[in-house]
C-alpha cells in the first residue's frame, strides 16, 4: 500500500480544483446558450398567431346596435329602495330575563347605554325590548333598532 506524500496530495487537490472550476465555467456558458435559443423562436411563433386572430376578427359580423336599443337590459319598474337614515343609535346586545336589558351605543356622542324598558336615551324613551330588536319612542315617533 502506497502512502501519498504531502506534495503529491497538494498537486492532486490543485488539479482537482482546476477541473472543477473549468466544469462550472462550461456549465454557465451552456446555460446562457440554451437560454438564448429557448426564447428567440417563441416570439416568431406568437406573431403568426396574432396575425391569424386579426384576420378572424375582420371576418366577424358587425355589431347590430338596434338589437341593444330595442331591449331593456335592466328592469326599472321596481321601486328603488330609499336609503334609510342612519340613526345615531346602534343596538349592541340584548339580555332577556326577569328584567330585559339592552346595550345601545350612541355613535354621535360615543357613549354606551345599559338600559331597560322605560329608561331614556337622549330624547328617546325605550318602549319595548324584544329578543332581536329594541323599540324607541320620541314625541309620537317610533324607531326600531335591530342587530
Amino acid at each position: 500500500m502506497k502512502i501519498l506524500s504531502r506534495e503529491s496530495l497538494y498537486r492532486f487537490i490543485s488539479a482537482l480544483n482546476l477541473a472543477l472550476c473549468l466544469s462550472v465555467l462550461g456549465l454557465v456558458l451552456y446555460l446562457f446558450s440554451v437560454r438564448k435559443q429557448h426564447y428567440q423562436p417563441r416570439t416568431q411563433k406568437f406573431e403568426g398567431q396574432a396575425l391569424e386572430l386579426s384576420k378572424r376578427l375582420e371576418e366577424a359580423p358587425a355589431l347590430k346596435e338596434w338589437l341593444f336599443k330595442s331591449r331593456q337590459l335592466f328592469n326599472t319598474s321596481l321601486p328603488r329602495k330609499q336609503e334609510e337614515k342612519k340613526s345615531a343609535f346602534v343596538l349592541l346586545g340584548v339580555s332577556l330575563g326577569k328584567r330585559n336589558l339592552a346595550v345601545i351605543r350612541d355613535t354621535a356622542q360615543h357613549k354606551d347605554y345599559y338600559c331597560a324598558a322605560g329608561d331614556s336615551i337622549g330624547s328617546f324613551k325605550i318602549r319595548q325590548i324584544l329578543k332581536d330588536k329594541v323599540i324607541l319612542e320620541s314625541e309620537g315617533r317610533t324607531m326600531e333598532l335591530s342587530k
